[in-house]
C-alpha cells in the first residue's frame, strides 16, 4: 500500500496519460507521413507513366513521318521512269 501512496503522490497516472498522448500524437504525424509520401510515389509513378506514353507516341510519329517520306521518294522514283 505504501507504493501506491508513493506513484500517487508522484501522479504516475497523469504522466503515464501525457506519455501516451505524445506516442499517439507521434504515431499519428508518422502516419500521416507515410500516407504523403505513398501519394507522392503514386504521382512520380503517373507522371513517368505519362512521359513513357509521350516517348512512345513520338518515336511512332517520327516512324510513320519517315515512312511516308520513303513512300513518296519511291513513287516519284517510280513516275520519273
Amino acid at each position: 500500500m505504501a507504493d501506491i501512496g508513493f506513484y500517487d503522490a508522484k501522479d504516475l497516472k497523469g504522466s503515464l496519460k501525457r506519455y501516451i498522448k505524445i506516442y499517439g500524437e507521434k504515431l499519428e504525424r508518422e502516419l500521416e507521413l507515410q500516407a504523403m509520401k505513398e501519394l507522392e510515389k503514386k504521382n512520380n509513378r503517373y507522371i513517368s507513366m505519362m512521359v513513357m506514353g509521350i516517348s512512345f507516341a513520338a518515336a511512332i510519329l517520327i516512324a510513320i513521318i519517315l515512312l511516308l517520306f520513303s513512300i513518296q521518294s519511291l513513287l516519284k522514283n517510280h513516275v520519273e521512269k
